[in-house]
């Protein structure tokens, strides 16, 4: 399968946009995600679940700067595979790619979903099988409420839930309304506040299947419907949910070999960038003799202090294996030290889980 098949045009907002502009092109575009540019740059993503989740007293005069997320592009040419690896790992509704032409697209959730909708992983499984018990709200519980909610337990969806029958769903994109502009409130949405009750903005626009319903069945409902998330009934009661994400979590249990991510030095140099690639390369072929069940290699490199011409950089590491997850991170004013210090790290505490435990092979 070609990533290029399932790629999409992105939303494109400003740098320096208001709260409440980027708002209401999100609404506007029914887009739950968005590519920042300061002029002709990549500055990174803008997602409407950041902003849903914030009160924010003044929209109209906040940047979205403080909300972007800083996400190094997938290249073009990268299998689907590891498309689907990169926003699971990172959690991310939907990351940028580079066309060869030096563009910013994006590939997300949805495009993925399409993509492995016929997946092996699927076969014979039902709904109740990747169902979650999610987090629910009642009809008359207020707004604020409901952002707490996202906020604190770290959720994108709410069934609204009367009794014990689904009669509506929170989302990012219900709350996303109440930060644009004032005049648009009012125009839009029947000049609702925050503490207004759930059940007059909640989406009525409910789609139910059940826990014995083929998977594949129900992923295909997703797709054709273009529905983030289904709810999962018996007998007239809810019983879970399926987002997006649950499904491709399950596409990504089935996935071999290693995937390696390096995060935010896009702009170092060849020299630099090529003896990272290196050190990595070297750190999975050893440590892949020590665990046979490595599977993401993640390093996160951020600069956060400056002295003359001189930079700072805070790397920090993970190791995801079926025996644990290690971290490791280091701060130096030499990127290469600093990547090598951590990896040396995770060997060793690699190493050390080894002798440990007798059984780790």
């Amino acid at each position: 399968m070609v990533l290029e098949k399932y790629l999409e045009e992105p939303l494109l907002v400003g740098f320096n946009e208001s709260v409440s502009r980027a708002a209401s092109l999100m609404l506007s575009a029914s887009r739950r995600e968005a590519a920042v540019m300061d002029g002709e740059n990549f500055e990174g993503m803008l997602y409407a679940r950041s902003i849903a989740k914030r009160n924010i007293q003044n929209p109209d005069v906040m940047k979205i700067s403080g909300f972007v997320r800083r996400i190094s592009p997938i290249k073009a040419d990268a299998s689907l595979e590891d498309a689907l690896n990169y926003l699971m790992i990172n959690n991310l509704r939907a990351a940028p790619v580079i066309s060869k032409e030096g563009r910013i697209l994006f590939i997300n959730r949805r495009g993925l979903l399409d993509a492995f909708r016929k997946d092996a992983a699927l076969k014979g499984k039902s709904a109740g099988d990747v169902m979650t018990f999610p987090y629910c709200i009642s009809p008359e519980e207020s707004v604020d409420v409901a952002k707490g909610m996202f906020r604190d337990l770290d959720v994108s969806c709410l069934p609204v839930v009367e009794g014990t029958k689904t009669v509506g769903l929170i989302d990012e994109m219900t709350l996303l309304r109440f930060s644009v502009k004032p005049q648009e409130r009012e125009a839009g949405i029947d000049r609702i506040h925050p503490n207004i009750e759930v059940k007059s903005v909640m989406n009525k626009d409910v789609r139910t299947v059940k826990p014995d319903d083929s998977l594949p069945d129900v992923v295909d409902i997703m797709v054709r419907e273009d529905r983030p998330t289904v709810i999962v009934e018996s007998d007239g009661k809810i019983s879970g949910i399926i987002t997006r994400k649950d499904v491709l979590k399950h596409v990504t249990r089935e996935a071999r070999g290693v995937y390696v991510s390096v995060m935010g030095i896009k702009d170092e140099d060849a020299f630099i960038k090529s003896f990272v690639d290196k050190e990595i390369e070297r750190f999975v072929k050893k440590i892949g003799k020590i665990i046979p069940q490595m599977e993401h290699v993640i390093l996160h490199v951020d600069r956060y202090k400056e002295s003359g011409t001189r930079i700072k950089y805070s790397v920090k590491g993970r190791v995801v294996t079926g025996k644990g997850i290690f971290f490791a991170d280091s701060s130096e004013w030499d990127l290469t030290k600093a990547v090598g210090e951590v990896l040396d790290v995770l060997e060793r505490e690699i190493v050390k889980k080894k002798e440990r435990e007798k059984g780790f092979p």
